[in-house]
């Protein structure tokens, strides 16, 4: 998904500059939510060893888990919910 959305990302910035070339005015709404919290490595690409890749994962959540446990509940809550409230929060930018 991420990369669908970089390419989408790509092509729709190549058009407004290429249009800006042609003389229009563009505007490109960017937004700068963060959707993905961490990004767990693949040791080698998870098809080749999905031993080590279960693995990673395992010790990604053991970590996790930890680390929320450590956060009051109201906090965590607060937290996730301000997050949520920036989606969608777009800022414009001229190129």
């Amino acid at each position: 998904m991420v990369r669908a959305m970089g390419a989408a990302i790509d092509k729709a910035v190549c058009l407004a500059l290429e249009l800006q070339r042609r003389g229009y005015s563009i505007g490109i709404l960017t937004g700068t939510t963060e959707v993905v919290d961490d990004v767990i490595p693949e040791p080698f690409g998870a098809h080749r060893n999905p031993r080590a890749a279960a693995d990673a994962i395992e010790r990604y959540l053991d970590r996790t888990i930890r680390e929320l446990k450590a956060i009051d509940p109201r906090q965590l809550i607060e937290q996730r919910y301000q997050r949520l409230r920036r989606y969608g929060a777009d800022a414009m930018t001229t190129v």
